[in-house]
């Protein structure tokens, strides 16, 4: 048999496979932009540009790549280190916001809202992983007298 033949008996050209590794190599390229970058202001042509494509080729090569578009990618990240965020730390919501690279709180509170059924702050009260110190109230001790 043939070992460029695939199973269908089509035959592969060697050529064209190694283009599609090194399109693949720029779109991972673009991904890991948005890995280590999302809480900054990126756009498509910023990510095109990272993988050396033209916007809507470097849209319709991602998606085909990776599933999804780029821009549900950084808003899936986004939302990530949001909800991250909001489980372990102790930072305001708006705070918050900015540091996952959103620009405005509305529009962050209506994606987190669709996207996990429930607002960012109903979120932190069910998901904290961080203990609140309790009150400072003096407790009971029966051998100190107040007086």
């Amino acid at each position: 048999m043939d070992p460029m033949a695939t199973a269908n008996g089509a035959t592969r050209n060697p050529e064209k496979s190694s283009r599609s590794a090194h399109v693949v190599r720029r779109l991972r390229k673009a991904r890991e932009l948005i890995e280590t970058d999302f809480d900054q202001p990126l756009c498509l042509s910023d990510l095109a540009a990272a993988a050396f494509m033209s916007d809507a080729h470097f849209v319709r090569q991602f998606r085909r790549e990776f599933g999804l578009t780029p821009y549900r990618c950084l808003t899936d990240r986004r939302l990530q280190a949001a909800k991250d965020m909001l489980r372990t730390s102790r930072m305001p919501v708006t705070d918050i916001v900015g540091a996952a690279g959103f620009g405005n709180r509305s529009a962050f509170s209506r994606l987190f809202k669709n996207r996990f059924g429930v607002s960012p702050q109903e979120y932190r009260m069910r998901n904290r992983r961080f203990r609140v110190a309790p009150a400072m109230v003096p407790s009971y001790r029966p051998d100190v007298r107040a007086w």
